[in-house]
């Protein structure tokens, strides 16, 4: 079996200036280096995603063969811990105008399941969820900082506004009773409160607590 060696990443400056982004990752809790819009979304995408417990950045570098038995070395752009299977899934992240070829990705799937047991994954954030679902996220991944339940137990939640309300009822609710409205937002990102994801959130936009 190939060996996995532990790399640094060589931060050039120009594409650090140009292409590089520090983003906070609260699953890892810490932060990481994305390259590019892709990159952001895609982490913004497992934040979210009730599956992957933790990820992380560009930290290893594979040793790979392909089928007539050439060495090659692949960085991913990020590695996932999956509850489903509780192993790290190796992803790539690409754009809607930079997508790997099937035969790469093919060979990539092959070659990790066969070398090193692991799944991989070719992730294009615009192919997997609707814009509006991306800037959902956006939107809200700032409160994932926010322990809401603190400061708003779920039963007193229910209380206070009921099963089902719009999310302006929920915040002047939250605003009358002397809590920041920040928690309403702190609700629906730790989806102790549910919206449909797919639709834009507004005052209007129908909420229910779980």
């Amino acid at each position: 079996m190939s060996k996995v060696r532990r790399v640094g990443r060589v931060k050039h400056k120009y594409s650090r200036k140009k292409n590089t982004n520090y983003f906070y990752g609260y699953k890892p809790g810490r932060h990481i280096w994305c390259e590019g819009p892709s990159e952001i979304y895609t982490a913004l995408m497992l934040e979210f995603d009730d599956t992957i417990l933790t990820y992380t950045d560009q930290i290893l570098t594979f040793e790979l063969q392909d089928q007539q038995g050439n060495l090659f070395c692949y960085t991913p752009d990020l590695l996932a811990l999956e509850l489903t299977i509780f192993d790290w899934t190796v992803i790539e992240s690409k754009t809607q105008f930079y997508q790997m070829s099937e035969e790469d990705i093919a060979l990539l799937k092959w070659a990790f399941k066969t070398q090193h047991g692991k799944t991989f994954r070719h992730i294009v954030p615009e192919n997997e969820c609707s814009a509006f679902r991306l800037k959902n996220y956006e939107t809200l991944y700032r409160y994932l900082k926010l322990c809401p339940t603190q400061a708003l137990p779920i039963v007193t939640a229910k209380i206070l506004c009921g099963d089902a309300l719009t999310f302006e009822d929920f915040r002047l609710a939250l605003i009358k009773n002397n809590i920041d409205e920040a928690i309403a937002f702190a609700y629906l990102a730790h989806r102790l409160a549910i919206f449909d994801f797919d639709e834009p959130l507004t005052d209007s936009t129908i909420v229910e607590f779980i």
